[in-house]
Formats: C-alpha cells, structure tokens, sequence
C-alpha cells in the first residue's frame, strides 16, 4: 500500500511483479520469468526504463540477471528488504542464478544505478535473517574496520533484538544503526567499486 500511495503521489505508473524468490528459486527457470515480465508480453520495458527491484539476496541476483539480459542492459534500482540484500547482495555488481551443479554458477557482471537501504524493512524480519545480516557485517569489521568491529562488540545484540532499532523506538541505538550499516557498505565497496568485474580474485571479505 506504502510503495502505491508514492508512487500515485509523484504522477508515476507501477506495474507490479511479485516474485517467489528462495535460494530453490535461484534457477533460470526464474530469470526467464521475470524476462517474460519485462518483455512486450509483460510491462515492455524499454531500454533505458529503470526497473525497481524490492526483495532479499536472491532477489537482487536473478532479477539484475534479468535486466541484464533485457536489452541487453536495462538500469534497475535496489531496495534491499533484508539485512544481506542491504549491505552485500543489493549494491554487488554480479548478478547470477545456480546452475545444475554449481551455486552461481551462471551470470555477469550489472551493478544497479543505485541502492536505497531502508532500514524499517528489517522490522518484519524473522529474528534469524537479522543474524545472518549480522555475520556478513561482522566479516567486514574483521577485514576491513576495526571501528565497525567494536560498534558490534558493543551493540550487536541489541541491534539484533531491535532489528537494527526498528522495534522499540531508541533514538540513540538507530544512530548506531545508521552508523553500523554506512560503515558496512564502505567496506564492502570500497573492495568491490575497484574490482566491479573480477579481473583479480583479492577479495578479503569474501574468502
């Protein structure tokens, strides 16, 4: 209802396109779905229409695969739903799907034009998912920041407990929050923005 109201307030048309997407939907199966969407028989985006891809991880990985291969470049906008989409999947400039043998094993290389972090999409999160967001910041602090590293040593429960301080209302903690998730995503670009197509394999963070 939120994402309508917005965009019927700016004048803009939505078509909307809800899409399963669990680690068994990381198929090409799924590419070719969300392809079929795009295409005249869906929505018919053009070239330089951005698409705007809400959702978690594999979410981010099989729909920027699918702008990817629409016309041969289509632009697409990421909202990161989960604490990963945010800080990891959402802002990688690889796209990618599982093969029949490999986990991401097919794919290229399309960074969004842009990714939005919104933190109240963490509060509808099954405390687990918020752990595993956890996990992927913590290796960052430990690869690249120590100040980040001690942010979690000293707030990582209760931004657990809290989903990132959207429960409970503490104005203090949702700075940390901010403060935790900005470091983060320097982190994780400041590795990726200089290496955005692999042609080295020094990636600390993700070894």
């Amino acid at each position: 209802e939120a994402i309508r109201k917005y965009f019927e307030y700016h004048e803009i048309s939505l078509e909307l396109y809800p899409c399963r997407a669990w680690e068994s939907d990381k198929t090409p199966a799924t590419v070719n779905k969300i392809l079929s969407y795009l295409g005249k028989d869906g929505s018919d985006v053009s070239r330089n229409e951005p698409v705007l891809v809400m959702g978690g991880g594999v979410l981010s990985d099989v729909a920027g695969l699918a702008c990817a291969l629409q016309h041969r470049r289509t632009p697409y906008v990421m909202i990161g739903t989960t604490v990963i989409a945010a800080i990891d999947a959402g802002p990688s400039p690889r796209t990618c799907t599982n093969g029949s043998q490999f986990k991401n094993s097919m794919g290229v290389y399309h960074p969004p034009v842009l990714t939005l972090v919104d933190r109240t999409f963490f509060r509808t999160l099954e405390t687990g998912h918020v752990r595993h967001g956890m996990s992927e910041i913590i290796k960052m602090a430990v690869t690249d920041d120590p100040v980040l590293f001690e942010l979690m040593e000293q707030y990582g429960a209760r931004l657990v407990e809290t989903h990132f301080a959207t429960l409970g209302g503490d104005a203090e903690l949702s700075e940390i929050a901010d403060e935790v998730i900005y470091r983060a995503l320097f982190s994780y670009m400041k590795h990726e923005g200089t290496n955005m197509f692999e042609t080295y394999q020094d990636r600390p963070h993700a070894r």
